[in-house]
């Protein structure tokens, strides 16, 4: 009804365009009269569809139709309508996903064009629509953008090698980018290719793509193109306060950059238009400010910006409370600010500096707070909620304490007070002894007051010791917290000198190098992205074809081997031959190792409580539970932790809150360098314990753990003092090793199994493919396999 409504207020000439729901196109009733009318009318110009989770509040897809009056449609159009399915055409973000102008270019020229794109747009007659489809506009029928389905050579997956036709089909997307597709591989045969020696794991490819010399040089040409074709456009960005002419200029501009940059040929045209178009979006405002004000005013506008931001931010660095804070802006914000680096270089390190150092205290703080590393803490911790703050449950202690000690306290300063002089005070029992009275009462009082004291006063000091360093790391936040609000005074006197230091003429060549990085940037972000894309493919060919079936089963023989003398010289029956259902034996019950609880064995990390500003899409990778089982979708952060939280490859963690049988347990750390996230412990392991055998030990507890561990089937946790407590059975060092040979052998064995169904899968559904639909004959298959 809505769209009706606007269709008919439409003019003659008019156009409009309604944002929709996918249930219109296709949905029948009334719906379906409707829809069966439009093209009839030829009302119908184009039908877009949008990508998922794109608006506020709702996951689901929608899409636009553009209509027009009837008969009012270009005589090129008329009896047509133009599917466009842009489903795939977005950013994805955390909360929802984004169409960037490299997106929306992209989108319009198709509908510009009003012409056939595969796999993007279609022009169809409404005809077609009203007889063969019967009203139905569901954008997929005519505009299917789903993307082929993934090659998969037989040949190379049962013998070897990477087909060169696949590798083919990365060719021109490599050598867009200035690579030699060829560079990670070595021939084979005249059709399949080996990956070459220097690629000896999957994350060499993408090294040796980013350190290519033929990749360099194509970025270096990118932006010597584009240097060319700012030396011009400058001139008009540098005379808009005299000019005025904002729109021409940005047609102009948007007008001469594709043809200065398209012929490099790293980005296509919808990269580079969507570069500018987003370029001069971002910067509207402040090319507004300098038609009607000039450069230097703008460059003031960025000055007081910089100020009241942090005037603002001064009101979080004061002392800790409880209470919620709004901060407009963060440092980092600030110091990333264009002015702030091009101007202000010099102070960025030493406020970096200071800011680094209050984030690091304010890590130690928390992490006390959790009873990371304190000792003691698991007994203050244990009974209480979870989550609880270490420090305020002593301090809550300590002030029972006081409470109880109170009367009996005063009681006992009444019976020794003293005067200034020394001499005893009226009322105490020295007093009364001098005053010959008989003080064995009192003495029999004090006495008693303070056998009740002294547990009181031994815990209460206990409570002091255990405070004592957590008083100093405040203290320590403190004195940073009052250097980082010293400098930020400084940094705003800087900030109104170095303004002083520009007069109109510096304003200008200021903002236009600033303007000038921004569009850069922008470029080498959409070019970055492009050579990831063609990386990942290679990754991908690396993933099918770097281990072919008769090497898994080569692979797999000899760890069956080695596995079979290992049991054997266990004295498990089977020999060489063994299986895991072979395994007999008898230890009687005994154990011939003693128990030791697991904390005396190791220490645990429980990784860095990170705050949701804390999170980026650069910076160092945040280690977080996803991550444990080859997840590479990080979060990042750029702030500074303590070493302690820092992760390197091997480092051995357990992850103590997590699903069932997959996130939950032991891992040892294949991924980058990075920081742990919070719910993983990062496993220090004591003098004479074997990491390799600890890995197994911890498996072991995990099973016992998923038992007895809180939480429902699904998600689990377990408590630190619970995961300490755990008895393992600790034989010698030498002993541990050659357990761990054993056990990686039969993992090892395991391994090779699970590849080898993999791989026959693939085979499987390659196959299938290849003998259901004609491409190969069963004797020509078996010729080629041969």
């Amino acid at each position: 009804m809505f769209a009706q409504h606007m269709l008919a207020s439409l003019k003659q000439t008019g156009k409009m365009a309604v944002v929709m729901p996918h249930g219109v196109l296709f949905r029948g009733g009334e719906e379906k009269k409707i829809r069966l009318a439009l093209p009839k009318e030829d009302c119908i110009e184009a039908v877009i569809g949008l990508p998922q989770n794109l608006f506020y509040g709702t996951g689901i897809p929608a899409c636009i139709l553009v209509m027009r009056h009837p008969d009012g449609k270009p005589d090129e159009r008329k009896g047509k309508v133009l599917f466009i399915n842009a489903d795939r055409e977005y950013r994805e973000g955390r909360a929802q996903n984004f169409i960037d102008p490299e997106h929306i270019e992209k989108i319009v020229s198709a509908y510009d064009a009003f012409a056939d794109v595969p796999g993007f747009a279609a022009v169809i007659d409404n005809t077609a629509i009203i007889k063969d489809e019967a009203g139905n506009l569901n954008i997929r029928r005519y505009a299917d953008s789903s993307p082929p389905p993934e090659p998969h050579d037989v040949r190379a997956h049962l013998h070897g090698g990477v087909p060169k036709r696949e590798i083919e089909t990365i060719r021109p997307h490599a050598q867009a980018q200035g690579f030699d597709v060829e560079t990670p591989f070595v021939d084979r045969d005249a059709d399949y290719a080996e990956f070459a020696d220097a690629v000896e794991k999957r994350a060499d490819i993408r090294a040796q793509v980013e350190s290519n010399p033929g990749v360099a040089t194509r970025q270096g040409e990118m932006v010597a193109a584009f240097d060319a074709w700012w030396s011009s456009a400058r001139s008009g960005l540098a005379e808009l306060p005299e000019s005025k002419r904002l729109m021409p200029l940005r047609r102009e501009m948007l007008d001469s950059f594709e043809p200065a940059m398209l012929p490099v040929g790293c980005l296509d045209r919808y990269a580079l238009m969507g570069s500018i178009a987003g370029w001069w979006d971002e910067i509207r405002y402040e090319l507004r400010v300098i038609v009607e004000n000039g450069f230097a005013e703008l460059v003031d506008g960025w000055v007081e910006t910089l100020r009241s931001a942090l005037e603002d931010e001064d009101a979080d660095d004061d002392e800790d409370s409880d209470a919620k804070k709004t901060v407009k802006v963060t440092l980092e914000e600030l110091l990333a600010h264009p002015f702030v680096r091009h101007r202000m270089a010099d102070y960025v390190t030493e406020l970096s500096a200071a800011q680094a150092e209050v984030e690091r205290i304010k890590a130690e703080k928390e992490a006390w707070e959790t009873g990371d590393g304190v000792e003691g803490a698991e007994d203050w911790l244990d009974g209480a909620e979870e989550g609880s703050n270490l420090a305020k449950e002593l301090e809550k202690r300590r002030k029972e304490l006081r409470a109880e000690m109170k009367d009996d306290d005063k009681r006992r300063k009444e019976l020794v007070k003293t005067t200034g002089t020394g001499k005893p005070s009226k009322g105490s029992i020295d007093w009364m002894r001098a005053q010959g009275m008989d003080v064995r009462e009192f003495e029999a009082e004090l006495a008693a007051i303070e056998r009740r004291l002294a547990p009181l006063v031994e815990e209460a000091e206990t409570i002091d010791a255990m405070l004592a360093p957590y008083e100093a790391i405040k203290e320590e936040l403190k004195e940073a917290r009052a250097t980082l609000r010293r400098l930020k005074a400084a940094f705003v006197e800087r900030l109104t000198a170095a303004r002083a230091e520009l007069d109109d003429d510096d304003c200008r060549e200021l903002v236009l190098d600033i303007d000038r990085e921004r569009l850069l940037d922008r470029l080498e972000a959409a070019r970055i992205r492009r050579v990831s894309a063609f990386i990942v493919r290679i990754e991908c060919l690396w993933d099918k074809y770097r281990t072919s079936l008769d090497e898994i089963e080569n692979d797999r023989a000899e760890a069956t081997s080695v596995f079979g003398d290992f049991m054997a010289e266990l004295g498990y029956s089977g020999g060489t031959s063994a299986r895991i259902g072979d395994i007999t034996g008898d230890t009687n019950g005994e154990l011939k190792w003693p128990l030791r609880p697991l904390g005396a064995l190791v220490d645990l990390i429980n990784g860095f409580a990170f705050k949701p500003n804390d999170w980026l899409n650069d910076g160092t990778p945040i280690i977080r539970i996803q991550n444990l089982n080859g997840g590479q979708d990080f979060n990042y952060t750029k702030i500074t932790v303590p070493e302690k939280y820092h992760v390197n490859y091997g480092d051995l963690l357990f992850s103590w809150s997590g699903n069932r049988g997959t996130s939950f347990g032991p891992f040892v750390w294949k991924g980058p360098y990075g920081y742990l996230n919070q719910h993983i412990f990062k496993i220090i392991v004591k003098e004479g314990v074997s990491a390799r055998w600890l890995y197994f030990a911890l498996d072991e507890v995990r099973v016992r753990a998923e038992k007895m561990a809180h939480g429902g089937s699904g998600l689990v946790h377990v408590k630190r003092s619970d995961l300490e407590g755990y008895l393992v059975a600790v034989p010698t060092l030498s002993e541990q090793e050659m357990i761990a040979d054993r056990l990686e052998a039969l993992q090892k064995r395991l391994r090779f199994l699970r590849e080898e169904a993999e791989k026959i899968n693939a085979l499987r559904e390659n196959l299938r493919d290849d003998l259901l639909t004609g491409r190969v004959t069963v004797e020509g298959h078996r010729q080629a396999a041969e």
